[in-house]
């Protein structure tokens, strides 16, 4: 029983730590993507074309 409870925590931890891994990448890479752009309403000094 207790050769069970070992294996399900070791197949836990294989499961969730690469799950958290690829989305703290992710919302790094959004985060850059967001960044790299600059937003359209930070031009305020330019008048809206008709």
């Amino acid at each position: 029983m207790e050769v069970l409870a070992i294996v399900v925590a070791l197949v836990t931890v294989l499961v969730i730590v690469p799950g958290v891994h690829l989305l703290l990448a992710a919302v790094i890479l959004v985060e850059q993507r967001r960044l790299d752009r600059p937003e359209p309403d930070t031009d305020r000094h330019m008048p809206d074309r008709p």
